[in-house]
């Protein structure tokens, strides 16, 4: 609102010499203030403020500035009594600077330009003349004729008549109450000391020091606190603390709690705001709950978002449907929607990311656009602030680097998923864990090994590509004959089973053996297959060695023996 001020009434008085007059330096001032914008006057309790200056601008100020937190206007017309001080009117010229508190910019708006300050005589007559003697009585006696006044010894100030003393028609100066005494007040009046009650019923407001503090204006709604619900016409609101809905038009069913809560909403319904500042700049935004100091403080048009927490939701302007709970949770979110964080923190980075789910504490702080991420566990994060979406981190600490990427366990173990080069890591694998597959599919297959060098799950391989230092291996029948194929039972499950033991392998050949912390711990079965080719190889050349033994004897024998028997 802007006031300008375009009238000024002075009267003013200044204390001169003489104790026969006994003046101080206070004046009365009057003047007029009209709301330039509506081009009307204004009405209204106003706090003003009054500095005297040697000069219509600039110049220096004489003597402290005068607050007058109440000032009444009416119609536009305001009177104040003033005093600065006998000092500060020197015979100078003087100027009056007028300033006036406006809510909720918390501050004094200086009007211009100063008031020249200028004396009237002031008449002195009066307290000379201790009686009226002369054709002036009428005058002196308020036009009423001497006559007509009633005398200290009149009997009818003294007889008794209707109503009598201790009649209910009185209102009587008591300290219990009065009873069958009823009365009513048309007009204005003023009360000192303290109004006490069982009951005390007002129309529409009740004030402290000229301004409203609890009030119902409007239609079903209820506001307490100074500037709350200020130019409300909206219905079914409920404003608690200094300029809570301050600038509430026509929203309805809303409910702020806490000074400048919902301060700025205009036309946005149903919204429940509670603690200092929360929702403060909401003007059109509905259907949303702020609870927390700051909580949401910079929407404006978001609606149906939940913030819970300190400075829950902080920054969010236009985003909607987002659930934030916990102290910073969310806090730098502006246009992001849908999205869930739970936790302390959480999200706390996070501006523009729609579709996200980070719970926990500190979880999604380095996520700043990243969209559809789903972040679980003390810290568990993305990598950086680069735009990582589609990913998900299960775990304390568990870190996702990239898109499409799946994180499962802590920071120092953990699962990873990657989606865009279609494998599975287990990282920081022990060698006493366990590694599980299940519901392996029926029909065919193909090996897998466990690389050495990097423990990674893959196809076997025997490329050269992946050999050095090739030496053809020869040991074949003579290894094999002496390994001892065993039964035995596991002592696990008590299961029976067949093989080799591992230590004996080991005597024979190490290179068949498997081996853990320094001791052996396996058979490579599949590399016995390897020595049985030699020992293949050994008995073929055998058989064919044979072979022409037989072939020899043969001729040997049938070489004149007919056809009879073996040689036919």
């Amino acid at each position: 609102m802007k006031i300008t001020i375009n009238l000024i009434i002075l009267i003013f008085c200044i204390a001169f010499t003489g104790a026969a007059f006994g003046q101080t330096a206070e004046f009365t001032y009057q003047g007029r203030f009209t709301d330039t914008a509506q081009q009307q006057p204004t009405n209204g309790t106003y706090q003003i403020r009054f500095a005297l200056f040697d000069a219509v601008s600039g110049g220096s100020q004489i003597g402290p500035a005068i607050v007058n937190p109440s000032v009444l206007v009416t119609n536009g017309i305001f009177t104040v009594s003033l005093n600065f001080g006998a000092s500060s009117f020197s015979g100078a010229t003087r100027f009056l600077q007028i300033s006036v508190f406006t809510i909720p910019a918390d501050t004094y708006v200086g009007l211009t330009p100063r008031q020249p300050v200028t004396s009237a005589p002031y008449a002195i007559k009066a307290l000379d003349s201790d009686t009226a003697a002369a054709a002036e009585d009428a005058a002196n006696l308020g036009g009423v004729p001497a006559t007509q006044y009633v005398q200290t010894n009149d009997s009818r100030l003294n007889d008794d008549r209707n109503p009598t003393a201790g009649s209910g028609n009185y209102v009587q100066n008591r300290l219990t109450p009065q009873t069958s005494t009823n009365f009513n007040i048309d007009g204005n009046g003023t009360a000192g000391g303290t109004l006490t009650g069982d009951l005390i019923n007002s129309n529409s407001q009740y004030n402290i020091g000229n301004a409203r503090v609890l009030g119902v204006a409007g239609q079903n709604n209820t506001f307490a606190g100074f500037g709350s619900g200020f130019v409300n016409t909206g219905v079914n609101n409920s404003f608690f603390g200094r300029s809570a809905g301050f600038d509430n038009l026509t929203g309805g069913q809303n409910a702020f709690f806490g000074s400048f809560a919902g301060a700025n909403n205009t036309t946005g319904s149903e919204n429940s705001f509670a603690g200092s500042g929360s929702g403060d700049t909401n003007t059109t935004g509905s259907l949303n709950s702020f609870f927390g100091k700051a909580a949401g403080s910079a929407n404006t048009t978001g609606s149906s978002n939940t913030f819970i927490g300190r400075e829950s939701g902080l920054a969010n302007t236009t985003g909607f449907f987002n659930t934030f709970i916990g102290r910073n949770a969310g806090s730098a979110t502006t246009t992001g929607f849908q999205n869930t964080f739970f936790g302390a923190n959480a999200g706390t980075a996070n501006q523009t990311g729609d579709n996200n789910t980070y719970i926990g504490f500190n979880a999604g702080t380095n996520s700043v656009t990243g969209s559809n991420n789903t972040l679980i566990g003390y810290n568990a994060n993305t990598f950086s602030a680069s735009a990582i979406s589609n990913s998900t981190a299960i775990g304390a600490g568990a870190t996702v680097t990239s898109s499409d990427t799946i994180v499962l366990g802590t920071d120092s173990t953990r699962v990873v998923i990657p989606g865009t080069v279609h494998e599975l890591r287990i990282t920081n694998f022990l060698q006493t864990d366990r590694l599980y597959i299940d519901t392996l599919p029926g029909g065919g297959g193909t090996d897998i090994c466990i690389r050495t060098s990097d423990r990674v799950i893959s196809q076997c391989s025997s490329s050269i590509r992946y050999k050095d230092n090739i030496a053809s291996f020869n040991p074949g029948l003579s290894l094999i004959s002496r390994l001892r194929p065993v039964t035995f039972d596991w002592k696990s499950d008590g299961s029976n089973d067949l093989g080799l033991v591992a230590e004996e392998v080991a005597a024979v050949e190490p290179l068949l053996a498997t081996y853990k912390d320094g001791q052996v711990e396996g058979v490579k079965y599949d590399r016995v297959g390897v020595v049985l080719l030699n020992a293949v190889k050994e008995q073929q050349t055998q058989i064919e060695y044979l072979n022409q033994q037989i072939v020899i004897l043969k001729w040997l024998i049938c070489t004149g023996s007919g056809s009879s028997g073996p040689c036919k």
